[in-house]
């Protein structure tokens, strides 16, 4: 087996807790503000296969940046449609970066139990663990991009809906041309911010050991 491979057959447990973990915090805090749309199309659930989207998991393993199957959230069933919906978007956008924090901490434990144990198996689930930590990041970044579909665009619709229309017309007009571009150039630039939030999260993992 090539290590090309093994490494993408490795990053599937990443990618599929932080697809996961995403859909689910945003189908959980709708129905918790009282949408109750994601529980009725059984979305609310942590089972991968309710959130996997085929395209964006294909593209997640070979860019490193892909998307999930979108919640579907009826805003109008909020008490507050544009504070709830909103919410909502920031929960499903930050809950990345909170599973690769957690995520985080269990990579730094393993890493000490594998200098005192050379063990293979250990040596496995700290690649899958440090696979989770990076594509949690990766992800958190590409939704704070303002594309259709992403966490960026419908947090800037709730923040500033004169801002999103002129962004959103532009995006109409270029959308496939600029979707080719992130997936060729994405991984080199939004490497960029990715690495130093890796860094951060590093740096407060160490914290809890």
């Amino acid at each position: 087996m090539s290590i090309n491979l093994l490494g993408m057959i490795l990053s599937i447990p990443g990618i599929l807790i932080a697809f996961s973990f995403r859909e689910y915090s945003r189908a959980w805090m709708a129905d918790k503000l009282g949408d109750k749309t994601p529980r009725f199309q059984g979305q609310l659930t942590l089972n991968p296969l309710a959130h996997i989207n085929i395209v964006g998991l294909v593209l997640m393993l070979f860019t490193g940046f892909g998307w999930s199957k979108p919640v579907t959230i009826n805003r109008y069933a909020f008490k507050n449609p544009k504070k709830d919906a909103l919410k909502v978007n920031i929960t499903a956008w930050i809950s990345n970066i909170i599973v690769a924090l957690i995520a985080s901490i269990i990579y730094i434990i393993l890493l000490k139990f594998i200098r005192i144990n050379n063990n293979e198996f250990l040596f496995i689930i700290l690649v899958i663990f440090r696979n989770i930590v990076v594509i949690n990041v990766n992800l958190f970044v590409f939704n704070t991009l303002p594309l259709p579909g992403l966490d960026g665009f419908r947090i800037l619709e709730d923040l500033s809906p004169k801002i999103f229309y002129k962004v959103a017309s532009v995006m109409q007009e270029y959308y496939s041309l600029i979707l080719v571009v992130i997936i060729m150039l994405g991984k080199p630039v939004l490497a960029i911010p990715s690495s130093a939030i890796l860094n951060l999260i590093s740096k407060i993992a160490s914290l809890f050991i």
